[in-house]
């Protein structure tokens, strides 16, 4: 195809090998994420009910890549110019997908405490492991995560060339954990398509949220942990473990 036969072509979008995010736009997003916060409804995705397999199928029907309590700041980024941005840019918990660059946590207090917590436990589990937070991982043509803390055994083998888990050339690592506040539970379940994806070699991948403070002071943490299916990678990607914590609990957690 030529470029005269390309700009002609309403559906072809080009994506832009530079960006910049002012202070401005990173404020607003962040303003507009606080009052999502503010309105969260702590009963999203969880129900203490029995799920029914028509709901799973129809949740199965839904866009795998629904961020939900996101703030779109810009698009038809490229792969190579978000991780560009990343080397220099400010430090902001932010995804790109399918060439959207999207913000969807506020790290306050709360979110720092527990990711914090979880990396610190992951950093005693063995002295031959190697614990990292904040990292680029990669995982489509044109996606890439920040997950709050990942691990991985020391010596693992150089990954093939277009399989890198960053620009560095580094190989995946085995765990990676996610912690959501403001993030929902929808979006964090929507991330294990993409973390145990073909294109990636993750395992493991676990997701933490954090609900808002109830009226009575309590708050409840719910774990969601996934394993990547070898034996059926084309399978419905579903926690193979849900486990409620803190102050507040529920019982017999369901997610659809």
């Amino acid at each position: 195809m030529n470029a005269s036969e390309t700009s002609s072509n309403p559906s072809v979008q080009t994506l832009k090998t530079k960006f910049r995010l002012t202070s401005k736009v990173l404020d607003s997003a962040r303003e507009k994420l606080l009052e999502l916060l503010e309105k969260e409804d702590t009963e999203e995705l969880v129900t203490d009910r029995k799920v029914t397999q028509e709901e799973i199928d129809e949740e199965e029907e839904v866009t795998v890549d629904d961020l939900e309590n996101g703030i779109i700041v810009t698009r038809n980024i490229s792969l190579d110019a978000f991780l560009k941005y990343r080397e220099t840019g400010p430090t902001v918990k932010m995804s790109l997908l399918e060439g959207k660059v999207i913000v969807h946590e506020v790290q306050l207090g709360s979110h720092a405490v527990v990711a914090g917590e979880i990396v610190g436990q992951m950093k005693i589990w063995h002295n031959y492991l190697m614990v990292f937070s904040g990292r680029n991982v990669i995982v489509g043509r044109n996606d890439s995560f920040i997950p709050d803390g990942s691990i991985q055994p020391q010596g693992l083998p150089q990954p093939p060339a277009g399989q890198e888990c960053d620009k560095s050339g580094w190989p995946y690592p085995t765990v990676v954990v996610e912690v959501g506040l403001s993030e929902g539970v929808k979006s964090l379940h929507s991330k294990a398509r993409k973390y145990l994806s073909q294109r990636t070699t993750i395992q493991v991948y676990i997701a933490v949220k954090i609900f808002s403070r109830r009226r009575d002071g309590t708050r409840a943490l719910i774990a969601f942990v996934y394993e990547r299916a070898s034996n059926n990678p084309g399978k419905p990607v579903r926690p193979v473990l849900v486990k409620s914590f803190g102050s507040h609990t529920y019982q017999n957690i369901e997610v659809f």
